[in-house]
């Protein structure tokens, strides 16, 4: 386990398998990205994930300030159990911002079902339980009126920060060939 010498953070998770959230660095080096790796025992981890890959430029120069996230902390169990599933996990982002994630459990990068994914019936990205969404302050995410076509919903991400964006992805189920279809 590479880690730059980076704060990892491990924990039972409410499936009953074990985490480990950390820094996969090669070179020691550099503090990104941003991955985790699970275990049904809590000594063999494997199925290494990537939980965050881009990094926003750094605003403000120091010593001792790596680019990446890091200092990693979740909620220890016997202190709290948050509604749901889910794995929550704060962490700086190069020593100048915090911030939180919440990690969908069971932890895993395999979609096996097929993708049929409107906005209709969706009135909050929060209800988007397949969606990785990434969204700073300044670039909210949304569901909303498509301003072409009125009598739809779409997901709107918007940009106001200098320094960083919002992203969205997406599982796919694995395939030889596929088709993405975008509506008008």
């Amino acid at each position: 386990l590479m880690t730059d010498g980076a704060k990892t953070w491990g924990q039972r998770t409410e499936d009953g398998k074990y985490v480990i959230i950390h820094n996969q660095s090669a070179t020691s080096r550099n503090r990104y990205p941003m991955t985790s790796m699970t275990s049904s025992d809590g000594h063999l981890f494997d199925d290494l994930l990537c939980l965050r890959n881009d990094i926003p430029f750094r605003r403000y120069q120091g010593i001792h300030k790596r680019f990446g996230s890091q200092y990693y902390r979740g909620i220890i169990e016997g202190n709290g159990n948050p509604p749901g599933n889910d794995l929550w996990i704060v962490y700086s982002v190069n020593k100048e911002d915090i911030w939180i994630a919440k990690i969908t459990v069971p932890i895993s990068g395999i979609e096996n079902d097929e993708v049929n994914q409107d906005f209709e019936n969706v009135n909050s990205e929060m209800q988007l339980d397949k969606w990785n969404l990434y969204e700073p302050t300044w670039a909210p995410i949304s569901i909303v009126e498509d301003p072409i076509k009125s009598s739809n919903k779409c997901l709107e991400l918007r940009d106001e920060e200098p320094i960083d964006y919002a992203r969205v992805e997406r599982i796919l189920p694995e395939r030889k060939k596929f088709t993405l279809r975008v509506l008008k």
